[in-house]
């Protein structure tokens, strides 16, 4: 393992040509991702019926969104027996977020990832993170001429902001366990110690995976920003939107029940703080009944 600092960055960059020359697969049709974020927007010309397809070649995949159909939160008539028909109860929206959440599960479950790495705890951050993302933008809209992400689009960016994470301790096992022994000794964030050890960040490593797969670049680059928004190019309001999200995953509303100083701060000077509480509590409950998760 390097032992130099500028060992350990060489070793970073050929990690990042290992993500190029040899991308993490989904468990479906790599295609999929990309057609369901062209389907839903205007003008598309991806039919329901590829989309149908893409999703048939995973049982897994199928599995979840039929479930997802008759689950009582859609309270049908009748039961949802074909894929088409469990698309159109969905609605594209919906399936894309079934589809990420089926990606994220399987990573953070199936893979070899080191004894120490929480997967469970992991999955729970992401998918509070992603209701907190979609309640913050949805509050949000308007408010912020700047932000151009839609709150089914933020919730996709929380729900994989923190996927790099994965990746980074699933093929640099040594290289995450180091980085967690100084984020722990030097009380840094993740996201500064792995600065610190090799000069590059999880953040990073998320969005180059995420271009792989063909999704848009708002999301990339926000994720790719999200621990560092000032810095953004060309989507600093999706970054520091997702940031905020981030901040507020980990540290939880005040004893008052107000938005934490350093979620504020990220968030435009018109907004309603009060009504971005409020929301973010109702989030936070919903990802708690969807995951047991009491943050």
């Amino acid at each position: 393992m390097p032992s130099s600092h500028g060992e350990r960055m060489q070793d970073a960059r050929a990690f990042l040509e290992e993500i190029a020359g040899n991308p993490p697969g989904l468990p479906y049709d790599p295609l999929l991702l990309p057609k369901l974020f062209d389907a839903s927007r205007e003008g598309s010309r991806v039919s329901l019926e590829e989309i149908t397809a893409g999703i048939g070649k995973s049982q897994d995949l199928a599995v979840r969104i039929l479930s997802s159909a008759n689950s009582a939160l859609y309270a049908l008539e009748s039961t949802v027996t074909s894929l088409s028909r469990a698309v159109s109860v969905l609605g594209l929206k919906e399936v894309r977020n079934v589809a990420l959440m089926v990606g994220a599960d399987t990573w953070l479950r199936n893979a070899k990832l080191p004894a120490g790495f929480d997967a469970a705890g992991a999955l729970r951050h992401q998918i509070l993170a992603a209701e907190l993302a979609q309640a913050l933008a949805r509050t949000l809209q308007g408010a912020d001429p700047a932000m151009r992400i839609k709150p089914d689009e933020a919730y996709a960016a929380g729900l994989l902001h923190d996927i790099g994470k994965v990746f980074l301790a699933l093929r640099r096992p040594r290289v995450w366990a180091a980085v967690e022994e100084l984020r722990a000794a030097a009380r840094l964030s993740f996201a500064e110690a792995e600065d610190e050890y090799w000069s590059i960040d999880h953040a990073l490593v998320g969005a180059r995976v995420l271009q792989y797969w063909k999704l848009p670049l708002l999301l990339t680059d926000s994720i790719s920003w999200h621990h560092a928004p000032q810095l953004a190019p060309d989507y600093a309001a999706e970054a520091r939107l997702l940031c905020a999200a981030d901040i507020l995953a980990h540290e939880g509303l005040g004893p008052d029940g107000s938005l934490p100083a350093r979620t504020a701060d990220l968030l435009p000077e018109n907004a309603d703080l009060a009504a971005l509480a409020a929301a973010a509590r109702a989030a936070a409950a919903k990802a708690e009944s969807m995951t047991g998760f009491a943050g």
